[in-house]
Formats: structure tokens, C-alpha cells, sequence
């Protein structure tokens, strides 16, 4: 089940490559050759058995592919490959904000009394998304 939010999180996030990833491995690559030796030495059990080992095995080929993809972009981190250069240099601010609009909506109607206006104004960037019924506001100064 956690493959599964890790491959939405992934696809939502733009890193398709690492959704790809974790189904095939999950689905084609590796279920048939575990499903295939684990049934030739357990019989039924061991096709059973299969899934969690193709689950196991998928989660090292992440991990391997994480590795080898942070090393080569120092600035994101961890599972998520979150990039963290515009907090640590204080150039960010990033929240939620309850409301019923989303999206672009959200944004053009925000309350001026969160001095969002006026800080959208001094910013390069701002970014308002919708990911799991929770409005994200990214601004970056």
C-alpha cells in the first residue's frame, strides 16, 4: 500500500521516472520470476509469498535509484526528494490555507489582511496548488 502512495506522490510531484519504477518492478519484473522460483520450491505459498517479496525487492531498486539520484542533486532529500535550498536560505515561505476555492481561485481570493498581496507582489514566484483537498501556498521571494 505504501508503493502505491509513493507511486502517486511521485506522478504528482513530476518525477514519473521513479513512479515507472516502483510499477514495473512491482507489477512485470519482479513478481513473475519470484512468483516463478518461490512456486517451484513451496507451491501455492510460495506464489502467495512472491508478492511480498517483489514488494521487498521494489523497495531496494527505490532505494538504490534514490541513492544514486540525490548524489547527483545534492539539494533534494529524502524519500521525497524534497528541495529544501528556498527554506534554508529563508527565501521561501510555504503554507496551507483553509479554504473551499482551489487552485488559481484561491489565490485571487485570499484576504488581504494575510498580507498576501503584498508579499505576492515583492515575490519572483508564487505557487498555489491543491494536493489532497488541502490548498498549498508557495511563495518565493
Amino acid at each position: 500500500m505504501l508503493s502505491s502512495i509513493l507511486m502517486n506522490y511521485y506522478l504528482s510531484a513530476g518525477r514519473t521516472w521513479l513512479a515507472n519504477l516502483l510499477t514495473l518492478c512491482r507489477s512485470y519484473e519482479l513478481i513473475v520470476p519470484c512468483a516463478w522460483v518461490l512456486s517451484r520450491r513451496m507451491g501455492a505459498a510460495g506464489v502467495w509469498l512472491s508478492f511480498t517479496l517483489a514488494e521487498a525487492l521494489s523497495w531496494a531498486a527505490l532505494a538504490a535509484a534514490l541513492a544514486l539520484y540525490r548524489r547527483a542533486r545534492t539539494e533534494l532529500s529524502g524519500l521525497l526528494l524534497l528541495d529544501r535550498r528556498f527554506e534554508e536560505s529563508g527565501r521561501a515561505i510555504a503554507f496551507s490555507v483553509h479554504s473551499r476555492k482551489r487552485g488559481l481561485d484561491l489565490l485571487d481570493s485570499l484576504d488581504d489582511s494575510l498580507g498576501i498581496a503584498m508579499i505576492a507582489a515583492a515575490a519572483s514566484s508564487v505557487d498555489c496548488k491543491t494536493t489532497f483537498g488541502v490548498n498549498n501556498l508557495t511563495i518565493i521571494l
